[in-house]
């Protein structure tokens, strides 16, 4: 239920009002005056205002015209007697939301609420919806200039990135040359990187579908990792399960995904720890899913950092351009599929994917 600010000069109309508001759930403050009724408002900004026409002071008219000045969408509902209906057409006229004649009756108390309520939840609607739309207009425009950057930059890095692997392969380069084509070389490969990255992202580059086994796959992930892993002095343990079915996805991918994921965990694990690996096939669930967690035992992720790992262009690395695990995500969305990721600082992070076979299986 929401937040109630109810203005009243007359204290037993205060307490038994607010005793009924109460017991049907809401949080409610008084005021005794129109002036301590604004401070509070100020302070407290509650969706709804419940305030007498006529007090001492400043009136229930002017309550009303300050309210809506400092917040339009606030429902101010007005308490009148029963000869100031003038009063109560004009406080109409200055949007408040509904008035309510003394003495105050339960049903049509409980009926101005209820309409109130309504059209705050209308108004949280629209809210929402706008929003939304205004954020599907940013990523589609976001998307379609993307797209067209990669594809510029794409031309001139082949070019150069082939000059410069074909000036690092000659024998007759002297040391230093060969070291700046290797840096040219490697530069480009990390911009062709990126660019696959965002054509990924904006469902550019179409998917290749081929029946495997998830099993096997991430062990091939593991093993292309094993010289990284033992370096930094990450141990590893696994935990297939038997009886998963072959799927229909993107081997390469789907593949980028779990490399992903395990690099980030080798980044938390700076000082060495364990990266498990653990494969389900949790056939209760409708439809049968392929549950697969990756946990490590690195310094975990504060949650304001954690509410923002899936957003674009957001990394804590000084390396990468922060697509990783929004690319992952994408993937796995045109797979029909999830990732999640809970975390404790200082105990170590655990990202879940859940694969659907019964999406995927080839007939």
């Amino acid at each position: 239920m929401s937040k109630i600010l109810l203005i009243d000069d007359e204290e037993p109309i205060r307490k038994i009002v607010g005793l009924y508001l109460r017991s049907h759930g809401y949080e409610v403050i008084t005021a005794e005056d129109g002036q301590r009724g604004i401070e509070l408002f100020q302070r407290e900004s509650p969706p709804i205002v419940l305030t007498d026409i006529k007090m001492p002071g400043m009136d229930g008219i002017e309550v009303l015209e300050r309210i809506k000045q400092m917040s339009p969408a606030t429902e101010v509902i007005v308490i009148t007697g029963h000869g100031d209906m003038d009063l109560a057409i004009q406080s109409l006229q200055l949007n408040a939301s509904d008035f309510i004649t003394k003495p105050v009756g339960n049903e049509a108390l409980s009926v101005a609420l209820r309409r109130a309520e309504e059209r705050l939840a209308t108004k949280r609607l629209l809210k929402a919806t706008h929003e939304y739309l205004r954020k599907a207009e940013k990523r589609i425009a976001i998307g379609e200039i993307s797209d067209k950057i990669a594809h510029e930059i794409r031309t001139p890095l082949t070019v150069i990135g082939g000059f410069a692997r074909r000036l690092r392969n000659k024998a007759s380069m002297r040391l230093s040359e060969e070291k700046y084509a290797g840096i040219i070389a490697n530069e480009v490969a990390r911009l062709e990187s990126l660019i696959n990255d965002i054509l990924l992202y904006s469902g550019e580059i179409p998917l290749e579908k081929k029946e495997l086994n998830v099993n096997k796959l991430i062990s091939e992930v593991l093993l292309l990792l094993d010289k990284d892993l033992t370096q930094k002095g990450i141990s590893v343990s696994t935990s297939f399960a038997e009886g998963i079915p072959l799927i229909c996805v993107d081997r390469r991918k789907l593949g980028e995904v779990f490399i992903n994921i395990i690099i980030n965990a080798m980044h938390a694990m700076e000082k060495g720890g364990n990266l498990g690996v653990q494969t389900e096939y949790v056939q209760e669930k409708v439809p049968k899913t392929i549950k697969i967690a990756i946990s490590d035992t690195g310094k975990g992720i504060p949650g304001d950092v954690l509410e923002k790992v899936f957003d674009p262009f957001f990394s804590t690395k000084t390396a990468g351009s922060g697509l990783g695990l929004t690319v992952a995500r994408e993937i796995l969305k045109r797979h029909n599929s999830t990732i999640g990721i809970r975390s404790e600082v200082g105990k170590g992070t655990t990202v879940t994917v859940e694969l659907s076979p019964e999406f995927c299986v080839l007939p």
